[in-house]
């Protein structure tokens, strides 16, 4: 006894030409989806406890050969507005006047834990949504495609 019935049709079973670009596609725009979700709750939610504050540099003290880097920082936490001073692993990024963004536990708010250039931290996030952005357009592309 031989079962009969309609050949199975669908875009993934059309044959194996049609279903790599589809699967693909289908790979690239949850991949790049999935990177713009990463990008925006990174961007939004410092650790618990930690919160962060843009600020300007008011000097930047620039050690020797086996000194540390320091800078002075203001910078604003809550209602209070502080002056303090951070190590620096580099103090070739940063001058005089350039904004900052200050990393400072919610208790000690005059501790400066971690200190960024603003420009630098909005270009990596900028890159990382431009490349999650170029998975999505290559995935639809190759959806198109299929």
């Amino acid at each position: 006894m031989e079962l009969a019935g309609p050949p199975l049709a669908g875009p993934l079973l059309a044959g194996p030409l049609l279903a790599g670009p589809l699967l693909a596609g289908l790979i690239l725009a949850g991949l790049g989806l999935l990177g713009l979700v990463l990008v925006g709750v990174r961007s939004t939610a410092p650790a618990p406890g930690l919160k962060q504050s843009r600020g300007i540099l008011l000097e930047v003290i620039r050690g020797r050969k086996h000194e540390k880097s320091s800078a002075t920082v203001r910078y604003t936490a809550g209602l209070k507005t502080y002056t303090s001073t951070a190590p620096l692993t580099s103090a070739a990024d940063f001058f005089p006047g350039q904004q900052v963004l200050v990393t400072y536990a919610v208790r000690q708010p005059q501790q400066i834990l971690e200190l960024q250039s603003l420009s630098a931290a909005m270009g990596r996030r900028f890159l990382l949504l431009l490349v999650a952005s170029l998975f999505i357009v290559a995935g639809l592309l190759l959806i198109r495609l299929a």
